[in-house]
């Protein structure tokens, strides 16, 4: 049986190239404004570009200390940096991107500041896309992390085997081995005929104290709802930022044209 989750992207609305330059200008006052000295002494040390690629050095929560490929060090905030494609960049000397343009800055601030103004529908509904998942090796069990818009798996470079979509059972009572610190047994499935129609996606674990013989379909059917596909805690957290973008560009778009 096999995993099929992606985001659908929704309807996309254009605008104009004025528009487009105005949040261009209004991005750069911004990253001006922050980088002069605000009321508690914080400042920033520039701007990273989106896609830039920097080394994780620690988390501090709502912020990660990184070093960008020039040697900068300094503060970003977690939602806006994406953990590189281990699947395909084992080897890579970073371990994280920029999603979007971002602040660096030299402290945390004591201030949480204000978020960068909405983009684009297309660009956000672009990034839910390629958000992170978290794939995991048949043959040796190895957890790789690359952009979760594929349909069933994917293949690790070092190894070369097939890592595939990974799920977690919710069920208060599963057997099933809790790792690094997760709070649900992750595990995967392997989509043997992927193009047939296939059964609901059932735990392997519950499976050792269930009569699935006995069972009736609204009992298999109580089962599935405690299996679902497992989402990264930076996807979690970059998803409702997201959420949050894409609201704000509504409503800037309802008080521009008084909708």
């Amino acid at each position: 049986m096999s995993l099929t989750w992606k985001p659908v992207a929704q309807g996309i609305e254009s605008m104009n190239r004025t528009d487009i330059r105005f949040r261009g200008v209004y991005f750069c006052l911004a990253l001006l404004l922050v980088s002069v000295p605000i009321g508690c002494g914080t400042a920033s040390s520039g701007s990273l570009e989106t896609g830039s690629e920097v080394q994780l050095l620690e988390d501090r929560g709502e912020f990660l200390k990184i070093q960008t490929r020039d040697g900068r060090v300094g503060y970003v905030a977690a939602g806006l940096l994406k953990h590189r494609n281990t699947a395909s960049d084992a080897d890579a000397d970073h371990s994280h991107a920029v999603v979007r343009e971002a602040v660096l800055w030299d402290v945390i601030p004591e201030q949480t500041p204000p978020p960068p103004p909405p983009r684009v529908r297309a660009e956000i509904d672009r990034e839910q896309l390629t958000l992170n998942a978290l794939f995991i090796g048949e043959e040796t069990g190895k957890e790789v992390i690359a952009p979760g818009n594929v349909h069933y798996f994917v293949v690790d470079e070092e190894t070369g085997e097939r890592c595939w979509r990974s799920i977690e059972c919710t069920h208060p009572d599963c057997p099933g081995e809790k790792k690094n610190g997760r709070p649900y047994y992750v595990f995967f499935l392997v989509a043997e005929k992927p193009n047939e129609e296939e059964p609901p996606i059932e735990c392997d674990a519950c499976g050792r104290f269930r009569d699935t013989e006995r069972e009736t379909p609204q009992q298999k059917t109580e089962w599935s709802r405690y299996v679902r596909p497992y989402e990264l805690p930076e996807t979690l957290r970059r998803r409702a930022e997201l959420d949050d973008e894409r609201r704000r560009f509504v409503d800037e778009l309802r008080s521009e044209y008084g909708r």
